[in-house]
């Protein structure tokens, strides 16, 4: 025979449990998904920090390399000034001028500056022009000097003549 369900208890209802646990899976699932929306934001920021940082560093290196350059750049200016120096002593330089100094000219003033080369600056003063003239000859002959420009020059009595030149030393 067939059970009779008509008399028979019913189970209790699931349908509040059920509600219950679709709530809290509703819940469950919901702040999964918050929490995987912030770690994806927090993912695209430490991105965009990473991708700072790395400009950052690149404009540093460039700095660095920049530095490294110039730094290069003083120890040859450097090395040539020492160089320039020990080899150009201001007695070397004096005693070049005065074999190109005729007679009835002489030195009135010397200026040197030394630097990646020796820069002579001189206030020559001559009784005559035709000294100077030999001088000037003489100079811009010479081996010991180059890139000779001449200033100012007064020819009233004493010829009084300035120029400016670079020393390169004797061969």
């Amino acid at each position: 025979m067939s059970p009779d369900f008509s008399s028979s208890p019913r189970p209790p209802s699931r349908r509040l449990l059920d509600l219950v646990a679709l709530g809290l899976a509703t819940i469950l699932a919901t702040a999964a998904a918050h929490a995987a929306w912030n770690a994806n934001r927090l993912l695209t920021q430490t991105r965009v920090a990473l991708l700072a940082l790395r400009g950052e560093i690149a404009a540093d290196q460039a700095g660095i390399r920049s530095q490294e350059v110039k730094a290069a750049r003083l120890s040859e200016e450097l090395t040539a000034q020492i160089l320039a120096s020990h080899e150009s002593t201001p007695q070397h330089v004096l005693s070049a001028i005065g074999r190109l100094l005729p007679a009835g000219a002489r030195l009135d003033s010397v200026a040197l500056s030394y630097g990646a080369q020796v820069e002579v600056e001189l206030r020559i003063v001559a009784r005559e022009p035709t000294t100077y003239d030999r001088f000037l000859e003489r100079i811009e002959g010479s081996s010991a000097f180059r890139d000779i420009a001449f200033g100012s020059e007064n020819r009233n009595g004493e010829m009084q003549v300035s120029l400016k030149a670079i020393y390169r030393g004797e061969p």
